[in-house]
């Protein structure tokens, strides 16, 4: 669990330091405005935008659906989590959420 939370935190540093116009809305996910995806997380992590949660869980080869919590819900700053599998999706205008379209794909 630890390691997962380590590459979670990896991810993220490497998604906040590239430019904005690089995290753009996926287009392996989809992107559920008002919506959240309660339980299946394996991790979470602070993040800025539910950009850059498409975009970390993206990378994950097991995510499979994410949820961003906008800031002052459940702390200062906007949080991440990762699921697996992809829950169901309930209207909560606290998040906004994703899951993966299609068939997954492993990316090396």
């Amino acid at each position: 669990m630890r390691r997962v939370h380590l590459v979670s935190l990896l991810v993220f540093a490497i998604v906040s330091s590239l430019p904005s116009h690089a995290v753009a809305q996926s287009k392996f996910f989809s992107f559920e405005r008002d919506v959240d995806r309660p339980g299946s997380d394996f991790s979470n992590t602070a993040s800025n935008s539910p950009e850059d949660c498409s975009f970390a869980c993206q990378l994950q080869n097991h995510c499979r659906a994410w949820t961003f919590v906008r800031p002052g819900i459940q702390g200062p700053s906007g949080r991440c989590f990762f699921k697996d599998p992809a829950p169901r999706a309930v209207r909560n205008n606290c998040c906004t959420s994703g899951a993966r379209l299609g068939r997954p794909v492993p990316v090396d």
